[in-house]
């Protein structure tokens, strides 16, 4: 559980920084990402939705942690979403979606470490 627990919390880790080096761009609706981190960090972002999926279907885990791993899936699901790696070297992310993201991430990364001591 220890290595589903290091996943999903790189996974989140990595999106905050992707989407927190987000710079203004030419649309007034879209961020530009740095286009290195952000072909680096979705494989990571992935890892972790595996990572929290499989720890959702343990048979033995409380309500509490099962609930954890659901949002987990959710936020970084929207937040692989919200990255968008495009075909000409650039990355970008919808400027909405990219504040709602940050806020969930960061409320999961203050969570984590209460959610699997409860287990």
């Amino acid at each position: 559980m220890n290595e589903m627990k290091s996943q999903i919390q790189e996974a989140l880790k990595v999106s905050v920084e992707v989407l927190s080096a987000a710079n203004d761009g030419p649309e007034a609706d879209w961020l530009v990402l740095d286009n290195e981190q952000a072909k680096a960090g979705m494989p990571l972002i992935e890892i972790g939705i595996s990572a929290a999926s499989k720890l959702y279907k343990q048979p033995k885990i409380k309500k509490a942690l099962a609930e954890f791993s659901s949002r987990c899936i959710n936020t970084l699901t929207y937040t692989e979403a919200t990255i968008s790696v495009l075909n000409n070297d650039t990355s970008e992310a919808h400027r909405g979606r990219t504040g709602s993201a940050l806020e969930q991430l960061n409320q999961l990364l203050q969570q984590i470490d209460e959610a699997f001591l409860v287990n």
